[in-house]
């Protein structure tokens, strides 16, 4: 379900069903000063990226990078499944 905002002030909702476009994937790791320096690098000069891991091999968009403390923290948006996993 997508609700987009009109310019009268109203909404229109659209339900085509389920997408997976429409998750969001967060990964999280303790913060180390080199690795998070090459996560902002990829973050701020790649588009798109290839994710693989148990659920399947994915394209996702970086959608922010994030340091607090001694956890750092990586948000990707889902564009497209590539594969699924055979388990």
């Amino acid at each position: 379900m997508t609700r987009t905002r009109t310019l009268d002030g109203g909404c229109a909702m659209t339900d085509f069903g389920h997408s997976e476009s429409d998750r969001d994937i967060g990964l999280t790791w303790r913060s180390d000063e080199e690795l998070d320096e090459r996560v902002r690098r990829m973050v701020r000069f790649h588009g798109q990226l290839h994710l693989s891991w148990a659920e399947g091999f994915y394209l996702v968009a970086p959608a922010g990078f994030e340091r607090r403390d001694d956890e750092s923290s990586l948000s990707l948006m889902v564009i497209e499944k590539l594969s699924i996993s055979e388990d």
